[in-house]
């Protein structure tokens, strides 16, 4: 589950979100996990009955959230659900992005359970506690409201020991960058890195470090701005949509091009922010259960 913090602007008097945010991870048992799909097919089922779906919906805010036949009871519904399988007794996972500068450096890190105590998690393909991310670049206007959509111009990412094929800092890096026509082939080798990042099948939390999930849309968004004719470019590490006659993985919020947004599932303020490798988890999460008994 992914948690963030919400408080109460009092300058623009209005409800808004913290850039922060916390991923809890519960291991269920077999039984637990079947008493879970039980009650979601069932609540799904119930707002069906009342006309609300989310049937080739992109994802976003759940439609039962914002109707008015089911806006009042439905949020309760959920919580219920989900706390029901999900407490501290099979808690076994918390990672954290915590804002160090505004809208310029992100921390990543997180803590593992073994038999009841709790050790600093050590990231995936780095083996150490911490990743930071730094966004130096200048943009026009206030870092307060949505931000620029140029990629920045110093985008740091520490430490900086990856594998080859993942290293993509010759892409979101000025330092790294040509600045002329013989990027194009670069980035479009990086791109192949890029897809994996955001494909469920090719990688996964215990594979993947964590801002390489979080800076791939951005990454992706760079390059096309750049070459107009990498949005044409398809890797063979791209998720395919299970069911197109179900699923629309189309991004439709504010977090699709914005690079000044890491956030990868949550709200940037009050607007809904997601990046496309969570809406490809979620495809292929629905999908399983949907193929599965």
């Amino acid at each position: 589950m992914v948690w963030q913090p919400v408080q109460f602007d009092g300058y623009d008097e209005k409800w808004t979100v913290r850039d922060a945010a916390i991923h809890s991870v519960h291991e269920l048992s077999i039984a637990e996990f079947e008493q879970l799909k039980g009650e979601l097919w069932q609540l799904k089922a119930a707002n069906q009955r009342k006309g609300v779906t989310t049937h080739k919906r992109p994802l976003g805010v759940h439609p039962a959230l914002v109707d008015p036949r089911t806006a009042a009871t439905f949020n309760e519904q959920i919580q219920n659900v989900l706390l029901d399988c999900c407490g501290e007794n099979n808690l076994v996972r918390v990672t954290f992005m915590s804002l160090m500068v505004p809208t310029r450096w992100w921390r990543f890190g997180g803590f593992v359970r073994d038999e009841g105590e709790w050790t600093p998690l050590n990231i995936p393909r780095l083996g150490v506690p911490n990743e930071d991310i730094f966004n130096v670049a200048l943009e026009e206007g206030s870092a307060k409201g949505t931000p620029g959509k140029e990629m920045d111009a110093t985008f740091n990412v520490l430490p900086e020991e990856y594998p080859a094929d993942d290293n993509i800092f010759a892409l979101i890096n000025k330092g790294y960058r040509q600045e002329n026509e013989d990027d194009l082939p670069v980035f479009e080798n990086k791109l192949d890195a890029v897809a994996r990042f955001r494909n469920p099948h090719k990688t996964n939390f215990h594979t993947l470090d964590c801002a390489a999930c979080h800076y791939a849309d951005a990454s992706r968004f760079y390059a096309e701005t750049r070459f107009p004719g990498l949005k044409d470019h398809h890797s063979p590490d791209s998720y395919q949509n299970p069911d197109p006659s179900l699923f629309d993985l189309e991004n439709s919020t504010v977090g699709r091009t914005a690079t000044r947004i890491v956030r990868g599932f949550g709200y940037f303020e009050d607007q809904p922010a997601l990046n496309q490798r969570a809406i490809h988890e979620s495809a292929a999460t629905a999908h399983w259960l949907n193929t599965h008994e």
